[in-house]
């Protein structure tokens, strides 16, 4: 029982059966038991994934009005920072794929952000 319960509550490490979240199919039964829930998470997780993107560009806009190639360098910090944010959004319909990508994702996307930001000043 204890062994069962260590499986099912290791937040850590994706799970074994992960690879079934990336196929159209994986999140079915919430599409169809609870309709108006999942276009509600459907619009959480798109501004999850999304708005760090946008935050970013519109802040390194603000400092550099001409724009350079480092600002590309934050965007793709931001969209990997969303993919953080969104999988905390996924916990939602169960797909939740761990700590460590969360932390990873988060930490990679601000460490990009950081640095692209240190260059156009």
């Amino acid at each position: 029982m204890e062994e069962e319960k260590k499986k099912r509550f290791n937040f850590w490490l994706p799970p074994k059966d992960y690879k079934q979240y990336f196929k159209p199919s994986s999140d079915n039964f919430y599409r169809k038991n609870y309709p108006v829930e999942y276009t509600l998470f459907c619009i959480l997780a798109a501004i999850a994934l999304m708005a760090p993107c946008f935050i970013y560009l519109f802040y390194s806009i603000s400092i550099d009005r001409e724009g350079n190639y480092w600002m590309v360098l934050g965007f793709i910090g931001g969209f990997i920072f969303g993919i953080g944010l969104f999988n905390f959004a996924a916990i939602l319909v169960n797909q939740y794929l761990g700590h460590l990508v969360s932390i990873i994702s988060l930490v990679a996307g601000a460490a990009l952000m950081k640095i692209s930001l240190e260059f156009m000043k």
